[in-house]
């Protein structure tokens, strides 16, 4: 990995939890997991990394929600499939293989069982909201890294938002009312 954090050059790093454990282990150092701020009001939003859905034209729905139910709520196999792809949803589950699991993933479990007191429902993602984020990630790195000044990581970050922007505008438009203002001809 090219990350400062993996490289032991950055205190902390901003990941996505299900990246947790393979960041873990790709470093010496002891991670530990913590929320940003927030006071006391509920503001964590956990986003699903995989969904599991059943075609309406599925010759055997019944088979297929089975199925989904033995993924969500089964120890054995939310054991089988670990946090790498997305931590169980049931509490249950994460309980039941707590113990037997990898300390990154006991991290993970503990820290989501506590983040789901103060979250809320998240908002569907935003258009270019990856391309934004890694944006923004090779920003910062190049600015640790001392290969820009900080008035050019500004104004890298400004040209990211004005060009993503622009793509939002002018491919999405009337696409997600409320959300983005309509294109003006």
């Amino acid at each position: 990995d090219t990350s400062l954090f993996v490289a032991g050059k950055a205190a902390f790093s901003l990941i996505r939890l299900s990246q947790f454990g393979i960041f873990q282990d790709a470093m010496a150092d002891e991670l530990a997991l913590t929320h940003l701020p927030i006071g006391q009001n509920k503001a964590l939003a956990i986003q699903p990394l995989q969904v599991l859905a059943v075609s309406q034209w599925t010759q055997h729905p019944d088979a297929a929600a089975l199925l989904i139910n033995f993924l969500a709520a089964d120890a054995q196999a939310g054991e089988a499939l670990g946090a790498d792809s997305g931590i169980p949803c049931s509490p249950a589950v994460r309980s039941a293989i707590a113990a037997a699991s990898a300390n990154a993933n006991q991290l993970l479990y503990a820290y989501y069982g506590q983040a789901a007191e103060r979250m809320v429902t998240p908002e569907p993602s935003l258009p270019n909201e990856t391309e934004f984020i890694n944006g923004l990630k090779a920003i910062g790195q190049s600015l640790g890294a001392g290969q820009s000044t900080r008035v050019q990581a500004a104004q890298q970050l400004y040209a990211l938002i004005q060009g993503l922007q622009s793509t939002i505008t002018n491919e999405l438009p009337g696409r997600l009312p409320g959300r983005l203002p309509r294109a003006t001809a």
